[in-house]
């Protein structure tokens, strides 16, 4: 059978594109064409995709995968969360990027629903009826877990998947609470969407990622993760990453922080991912861990906190929190306040525009 998907309850193939593609309303088409355009590259006759990089630690890329391997990652993902034909997908992020694109893959492999929704901060807010299957960025799912209408409809979908960054211990709390099974995914585009899963509720719960069928994995030299995906290139290559993981003897590894985000403090080198996670448990407030030039230490640890002013007790609550958390070398020296953190398209954090953002703000010390 031919490869296709339903939008709009429509059946939709290599064929009947076009002829659907023009039987749509205009409202309909601009919220659609973004998928039109993909199903087009999907259909034609080249044997890759084009997909950009988030960016989060770098400069974007645009990269050429296979479809081979991407219809490959689709099936391993279908088979694991067993996805059928009768199951409605929900596509609500940005389709220049490999999580949106791998949805769409993974509706034509199963015949399945694609319930398309324009990419915004509540991609819930339209919808009466829960898709079964749900992807969502760390913001989106945070906002939506504000609303109590949207809360609700995610608790009654089957399956969540989180990527694109860490998730908030409050917002993992509050899944905690909620039916739908939900995943924190690890992934980039060069392993075409998730290699590794970490169920964040109900009781197969975990502290730890477990790889998927065919990932292989080990460590190099400094800590850094080497994937070899034996499912999606059977001959290779192994993929050095950027992440410093802790592998676990369960075959589960653990997330410490990326090389490229080092800080570098009076010769203590520093990841600020993990100072970020401990202050983020007791700190009810976005943050995030940088550092300005310093004539001493070199680059100074500085916490980055979202708002216009500290009141005393938060104040205070920061300063117990860091003694008690924290070695003396990784408490931030700095307090900054910006309006808002800045993130990419698909809900990183950009730590290159947090750099520039630390140029001008007033400082806090501590």
């Amino acid at each position: 059978m031919s490869e296709h998907l339903y939008i709009d309850s429509a059946r939709v193939d290599a064929e009947s594109l076009e002829p659907f593609a023009r039987g749509l309303a205009p409202e309909r088409r601009a919220v659609l064409e973004p998928l039109l355009t993909f199903l087009r590259e999907w259909w034609s006759e080249e044997e890759c995709v084009t997909v950009q990089t988030s960016g989060s630690t770098g400069t974007p890329k645009r990269l050429q995968l296979a479809k081979l391997a991407m219809r490959r990652s689709g099936l391993r993902s279908n088979r694991y969360f067993q996805i059928q034909a009768s199951e409605r997908l929900l596509l609500a992020m940005d389709l220049r990027y490999i999580g949106a694109k791998m949805m769409v893959v993974r509706a034509l492999l199963a015949g399945a629903e694609l319930v398309v929704v324009q990419p915004s901060s509540h991609p819930l807010a339209t919808l009466s009826v829960a898709p079964q299957f749900v992807s969502l960025v760390p913001l989106q799912l945070h906002h939506t877990l504000e609303v109590p209408a949207e809360r609700e409809l995610l608790s009654r979908a089957k399956q969540l998947i989180i990527g694109g960054g860490a998730i908030h211990p409050a917002v993992e709390a509050q899944l905690s609470a909620l039916p739908v099974a939900a995943f924190a995914t690890y992934g980039m585009t060069e392993t075409i969407s998730h290699i590794a899963l970490r169920r964040l509720n109900g009781p197969h719960a975990s502290l730890l990622f477990y790889p998927l069928e065919g990932v292989h994995l080990t460590q190099g030299a400094t800590g850094e993760l080497i994937i070899e995906d034996r499912l999606l290139y059977p001959d290779g290559p192994r993929l050095t990453t950027h992440d410093l993981v802790e592998l676990h003897p369960d075959g589960g590894f653990t997330i410490m922080g990326r090389a490229d985000n080092i800080i570098n403090s009076g010769g203590i080198k520093i990841s600020p991912e993990p100072i970020e996670r401990k202050l983020a448990e007791v700190l009810d407030r976005p943050l995030a861990i940088s550092w300005i030039a310093d004539a001493a230490l070199g680059q100074k640890l500085v916490l980055v906190l979202e708002g216009d002013s500290l009141p005393e007790s938060f104040t205070e609550t920061l300063t117990e929190a860091c003694q008690e958390i924290l070695p003396p070398y990784h408490r931030p020296k700095e307090i900054r306040l910006v309006s808002h953190l800045p993130h990419n398209d698909n809900g990183k954090l950009d730590r290159r525009a947090l750099q520039r953002l630390l140029l001008t703000p007033q400082t806090k010390e501590e």
